[in-house]
């Protein structure tokens, strides 16, 4: 998964949650054995407090997003993190 874009008047409400769940149900429903998230390791400070370089920020969704749905590191890079949920492979 490589990025999230949610209008303006919609952040905030779920939507990126939600499109998340159905990136992962659809993977796994299509036969996917696993599926990869490259959120930025660390946001800045001034991110933090300006929604807008905030939103820059986070486009690829936020690490603790994806953390939460299982996804483990795998490799940290440095700016970004290789973040990967497998699936069962099993019956």
């Amino acid at each position: 998964m490589t990025c999230f874009y949610v209008d303006r008047d919609a952040r905030g409400t779920g939507v990126s949650s939600a499109l998340l769940d159905a990136a992962i149900e659809y993977a796994r429903a299509s036969g996917a054995t696993a599926v990869d998230a490259f959120p930025k390791v660390n946001i800045p400070q001034h991110a933090l407090t300006d929604r807008r370089a905030e939103e820059n920020a986070n486009w690829m969704g936020r690490r603790q997003s994806f953390e939460a749905r299982g996804f483990v590191t795998i490799r940290d890079t440095g700016k970004r993190a290789v973040l990967r949920l497998s699936f069962n492979a099993g019956p």
